[in-house]
């Protein structure tokens, strides 16, 4: 009987295989009924199998393996998935890269370097069959080769319909067809994006570096291959949807091949288009105009392009100051809005106690009457609770010039404990996308308190939950001004205003 982790992981691969190319017929039902009979897979298995990666899934498969010498039972599930794979009588290529990853892993034997690890998505697309080549440039020899032969294992790859991308030559490949003919590319695929935008995107093309690009394919972590293997091919299998409290995120499945820095690159790539074909059944070839040097715009350099645009648009829209203004009753997120945006009285008295809260480092409270489970280490709820009542009082009486008794955020009133609710109303006026991160909940400290509750005569304990916000924002970027100071005189840092009233 296999143990609940590896049902699961079993489950996870037979479960991605029936679903890579969107088509589910009458034989992979039947045999995925027999499958989970045979390996004992429970409705548990099957809803924990979305908890991991199509590679933490086929590792978990391999260490249960390993453990118990067990190798005739990973010849056993490897002929039994093709099977499945293979029972309407066609084997997609979606499903013939799960089915290549499954060989290469299971049976590539523990020295050969050959790994299967999954990875966050980024900001750049990585569709269909894809080849990425990733090399020391120190390997002088292998360099020599590639670049010699580049155009012919080019062409091995899109037989098998892999488009082979060389991710150490990309930047350079780009930038030689000079800045014109960029701009003009660019505009082309992208009819509504301004030359003068384009021009800024290919200076930053000049100055990224191959482990830019490499890092935000691997999803911004290098780490996951620092194994010493320095010069190899990284094969796309699949993508997966993991769910993670309560929330899916897509990892990206790459299978690692190396190849030896001292030569034998034409081995190794027909190794892998040999193991590969074995594992299709159909090859559909991605067809490219004879002539080489005719520029590919493929989904990659299309993606490229795009993120390169992101990284333009996030250093020119970034926060620069955020400036609460009581004599205008306006909030200004300068580098994002263009224009300050009008709030009520209430609504600028909250920003600034919790952006003053956030200076130093605190939350301000609100309450609810639903149970929470307690967690540890929680910040003192009830003095930081007092604190913004005594800071809302100085608030009112000297940055605001306004009293009135029944705006006092006593425990439970509306203007700490709607405060969430009230401030991203008023955030939504901004038009800001990413508006959350200027008002983010304080969740993960969240306090279980109990008090007194008589029903019937008789105490009980009744629980209330206490959770806390805080603003988004380096501290040292907000900035006041109070109704005291005149139109000319400049918003001052929030810390310095407080100091003044105490």
């Amino acid at each position: 009987m296999l143990d609940s982790k590896t049902r699961a992981s079993v489950a996870h691969v037979l479960l991605a295989l029936i679903n890579a190319d969107n088509v589910i017929d009458e034989g992979e039902i039947v045999q995925f009924a027999d499958l989970k009979k045979k390996y004992g897979i429970l409705p548990k298995d099957l809803q924990a199998s979305d908890t991991m990666s199509f590679a933490d899934a086929v590792n978990n498969i391999v260490e249960y393996a390993a453990k118990r010498n067990e190798r005739k039972f990973l010849h056993d599930f490897y002929t039994s998935v093709k099977e499945m794979a293979i029972s309407d009588g066609f084997c997609a290529q979606c499903e013939a890269r799960m089915i290549y990853a499954l060989k290469s892993i299971f049976f590539g034997g523990q020295d050969s370097g050959i790994r299967l690890f999954a990875c966050a998505e980024s900001m750049l697309k990585v569709e269909g069959p894809k080849v990425f080549f990733v090399r020391e440039e120190s390997h002088a020899l292998l360099s020599k080769e590639f670049t010699e032969y580049f155009h012919e294992y080019y062409y091995e790859f899109l037989n098998y319909g892999f488009e082979l991308i060389n991710v150490s030559a990309i930047r350079e490949e780009l930038v030689a067809m000079g800045k014109e003919n960029i701009v003009e590319l660019m505009t082309i695929g992208k009819p509504d994006l301004l030359r003068s935008k384009a021009a800024i995107i290919y200076d930053e093309l000049k100055k990224m570096s191959p482990q830019c690009v490499f890092k935000e394919i691997l999803g911004g972590s290098l780490d996951v291959l620092n194994d010493g293997q320095t010069s190899y091919f990284l094969i796309k299998v699949c993508d997966s949807k993991v769910s993670s409290q309560g929330s899916m995120q897509t990892y990206r499945n790459f299978i690692r091949v190396p190849v030896d820095p001292d030569g034998g690159m034409k081995k190794v790539i027909r190794t892998i288009v040999k193991d590969y074909s074995d594992c299709a059944t159909h090859l559909t070839p991605i067809i490219l105009p004879a002539d080489f040097h005719k520029f590919r715009y493929f989904s990659f350099t299309r993606s490229l392009f795009g993120f390169l645009e992101k990284l333009v648009d996030s250093r020119s829209r970034c926060l620069k100051r955020l400036v609460i203004d009581a004599v205008k009753e306006t909030v200004h997120l300068e580098g994002i809005l263009d224009e300050p945006v009008k709030a009520d009285y209430k609504e600028i008295a909250i920003y600034i106690l919790v952006s003053w809260m956030t200076s130093q480092n605190k939350m301000v409270i609100s309450k609810g009457p639903k149970m929470y489970n307690h967690y540890k280490d929680q910040p003192d709820a009830k003095s930081h609770d007092a604190l913004a009542i005594e800071k809302f009082v100085l608030i009112k009486k000297h940055i605001m010039h306004h009293e009135k008794p029944d705006d006092d955020p006593s425990v439970g009133s509306q203007s700490l404990g709607g405060f969430r609710d009230s401030l991203r109303i008023f955030l939504k006026k901004t038009g800001i996308a990413d508006a959350d991160k200027f008002a983010q909940p304080y969740l993960p400290h969240t306090v279980k308190k109990n008090f007194p509750y008589y029903k019937d005569g008789k105490k009980t304990d009744k629980s209330y939950r206490i959770s806390g916000y805080v603003l988004g924002i380096d501290p040292s970027l907000i900035y006041v001004r109070t109704k005291s100071m005149k139109d000319a005189e400049s918003p001052k840092p929030i810390a310095d205003i407080f100091n003044q009233i105490g």
